[in-house]
């Protein structure tokens, strides 16, 4: 399930700005480092929102608190019932 999220998550950025390059080394990157400003990184957050018929909590939507694509698609993982830890099998 993690790869469908990563896989929605990619498309949601490219929708955004086609020529962002999506690749494996990104998703451990700060948005800014991205050149994701915060007002960019609000409008991502809500295209997520959309994309997976989700409603995040409203901490999401602080930059320095999901600061990384792989931090975001662990939240949605977790929201969609997931447990992105494996804490569920200790």
């Amino acid at each position: 399930m993690t790869d469908e999220i990563k896989q929605k998550i990619m498309q949601v950025v490219q929708q955004m700005d086609p020529e962002k390059v999506m690749n494996d080394q990104i998703w451990d990157v700060h948005f800014l480092d991205l050149g994701i400003t915060s007002i960019e990184f609000i409008h991502l957050m809500v295209a997520i929102e959309k994309a997976f018929n989700i409603e995040l909590p409203d901490d999401a939507l602080d930059i320095d608190k999901h600061s990384t694509l792989q931090s975001v698609s662990e939240l949605i993982y977790w929201i969609i019932g997931g447990d992105p830890f494996g804490a569920s099998s200790l």
